[in-house]
């Protein structure tokens, strides 16, 4: 997984690259040495950052810590990003996410589809481009389906817990969130 991750990053296809970054990393190290571990752990972070994957990110970070230790040299490069991304989120200030649906296999979680972790419990979706067809939540504490529309504040309540949301349409419809 990390060869094909380095092949799609060769491409440039920074969603498939997440994928395989995500597979390579799944093992939490127990299968790749661990300085392999632990660079496939830094770069999936950075393509989440890059890709929008911001809570995803985090979470990410939190492993690298765990691996390495708060004060290895992988975690002190990355802690300006993460306190950067940290203050983004907890700001009042909106913020613009890039997505396009995939087909399966073509991002992590896709599947005809674009799923990310909210940021934020509020967002919007704009600049559609191609067909959307509905927008799913998985949370802890609830599952809930609707038509998904532009323009519309979606606001995920604070007791449906954490949440993963899945925006289905057609492969290729971009829009911003």
């Amino acid at each position: 997984w990390q060869q094909r991750a380095r092949y799609q990053q060769l491409r440039g296809d920074l969603a498939r690259t997440d994928v395989a970054l995500h597979r390579a990393t799944a093992s939490l190290g127990r299968w790749n040495d661990e300085d392999s571990y632990v660079k496939a752990l830094r770069l999936r972070i950075e393509t989440e950052v890059r890709l929008g994957q911001y809570r995803t990110a985090l979470g990410g970070y939190q492993s690298l810590v765990k691996a390495t230790g708060k004060d290895s040299k992988d975690v002190l490069a990355l802690k300006p990003v993460m306190e950067k991304l940290r203050d983004m989120i907890d700001s009042d200030k909106p913020f613009k996410i890039s997505a396009e649906v995939r087909e399966k296999g073509g991002c992590y979680r896709c599947n005809d589809s674009w799923a990310f972790v909210p940021a934020r419990n509020d967002f919007t979706f704009s600049n559609v481009d191609g067909k959307l067809r509905s927008i799913e939540w998985s949370c802890d504490r609830k599952h809930h389906v609707s038509d998904v529309a532009e323009r519309v504040k979606w606001h995920i309540p604070d007791d449906w817990g954490a949440c993963l949301v899945q925006v289905n349409g057609d492969p290729g419809t971009s829009f911003d969130v």
